[in-house]
């Protein structure tokens, strides 16, 4: 992906950030097919944890840290 190891890169939370209008829609379609009863929370909470994580990242590239590297 040639991400910056040396300062941060928006390029990480752009990633995380459109590939989540994916990755949740197909996570909650597998948790209403494999588990129906609690495919709400569990769709909620994996949301939860996908925008911490996105925002993590967030702040870490605004912050000038890399993704990867020594810092």
């Amino acid at each position: 992906m040639n991400w910056s190891t040396e300062g941060g890169d928006l390029r990480v939370a752009h990633f995380l950030g459109l590939h989540g209008l994916q990755v949740i829609p197909l996570f909650a379609l597998g948790f209403h097919r494999f588990r129906p009863k609690s495919a709400a929370m569990l769709t909620a909470l994996f949301s939860l944890l996908y925008v911490a994580t996105f925002t993590a990242v967030l702040i870490q590239a605004l912050s000038g840290h890399p993704l990867l590297g020594v810092v």
